[in-house]
């Protein structure tokens, strides 16, 4: 089945540049400090993220 319709130009009005939404800076820490999860491997986080037992040595 298809559906046509018809819009009204008025309707869809002007297009508004890509850029005329700015969003808040929501940013939360310290940018310079080092990141906590590099002192992890690989099967330790996803131990942690996932719940399971300490599987990861």
């Amino acid at each position: 089945m298809k559906t046509t319709i018809d819009l009204q130009d008025q309707l869809l009005g002007e297009p508004k540049p890509a850029n005329s939404y700015v969003l808040p800076d929501l940013r939360a820490g310290n940018p310079d400090a080092r990141n906590p999860l590099d002192a992890f491997a690989w099967p330790e986080l996803r131990a942690t993220i996932y719940n399971e037992p300490d599987s990861a040595n």
